[in-house]
């Protein structure tokens, strides 16, 4: 693995991590920063395959009544559901008020991408990912716009040629059975250093690595190191990154 590029906090495990708050006063965005002028999506002509999406009519699953069950920074709702044959059945799904992005990067000039190292709450150990985080519309002017935000903040990039994984900007990947969250997913390559990035969200601790290769993504994949969410942004990039000709 190539050595990171990191502040430390100090020794033992916050040494792990490069830790820095967001300034008091600081904004979604500003203006006169290049981060708050989203930039352009590159478009990819590609070989459509028509294949009907399900639908909830076609299967005849009826949403009844929702209620918050627990509410937080992610809450859970119990929905009642009456199926095909008419039983209602209950099911708790996790929620969270803002659509997430995610961002896989590439440097067409070493073949390798940056790669975030961050605790998980939710597994208590760290993991390997991409840059994430939340589209919030009160604060971006759209989800591309919030990915550059990101990736400034996590990975200290900016600029670069922008690319939708999914078949175009609008379409949304969903993170699981029992959850509303849904991904917009982007390939940036060849992306700059930003000299004076925007700093972290207020809890953040996240280590971002340079010079990471294909094979040791396939090998966070394949070893349950990266997540399942930054797992597939990255499969897609790959793909992507083949299509466009930039690996064979």
């Amino acid at each position: 693995m190539r050595s990171s590029e990191k502040n430390k906090v100090g020794g033992g495990f916050a040494g792990l991590f490069r830790w820095k708050k967001s300034p008091t006063n600081a904004t979604a965005f500003d203006v006169t920063e290049p981060v708050s002028k989203t930039p352009n999506l590159t478009p990819v002509v590609r070989q459509e395959v028509m294949v009907d999406p399900p639908t909830s009519r076609e299967l005849k699953y009826e949403c009844i009544s929702e209620s918050p069950a627990y509410k937080g920074w992610r809450s859970i709702l119990r929905r009642k559901i009456r199926g095909p044959q008419g039983k209602i059945r209950s099911y708790d799904v996790i929620t969270q008020e803002h659509p997430s992005v995610l961002v896989f990067t590439w440097d067409t000039q070493t073949n390798t991408t940056t790669i975030l190292k961050e605790y998980y709450p939710g597994m208590n150990r760290l993991m390997y990912g991409v840059v994430g985080g939340n589209y919030e519309a009160d604060k971006h002017t759209s989800a591309l716009q919030a990915a550059a935000c990101e990736l400034e903040e996590e990975a200290h990039l900016h600029e670069g040629t922008w690319y939708a994984l999914m078949k175009d900007e609008r379409t949304v990947a969903g993170a699981g059975k029992y959850s509303t969250q849904v991904f917009h997913s982007y390939l940036v390559v060849d992306p700059v250093v930003k000299g004076t990035p925007r700093g972290l969200d207020d809890g953040e601790f996240i280590e971002y690595i340079r010079g990471v290769s294909l094979e040791e993504v396939r090998a966070m994949i394949h070893s349950g190191d990266m997540s399942v969410t930054s797992g597939f942004a990255a499969l897609m990039a790959i793909e992507k990154l083949r299509e466009l000709g930039h690996i064979m």
